[in-house]
């Protein structure tokens, strides 16, 4: 029951995000190329940079 009910769950996910990007790809494209989701991207990896050096300093 509960393998059915993930799986009900899980399609139903996939259905609302190919219907999501049908409808609305051009309000998509647009957020994604905004100046917030490129500043986001470089502080998320900038951070992550961070963490793989304080990691390393760690294990040395």
């Amino acid at each position: 029951m509960f393998k059915f009910l993930l799986l009900t769950v899980l399609v139903v996910g996939i259905v609302i995000g190919i219907f999501l990007g049908m409808n609305y790809n051009d309000q998509i494209e647009d957020i994604l190329g905004s100046d917030i989701v490129e500043y986001i991207q470089e502080k998320t990896e900038d951070g992550s940079d961070v963490v793989i050096e304080k990691l390393e300093e760690m294990r040395g």
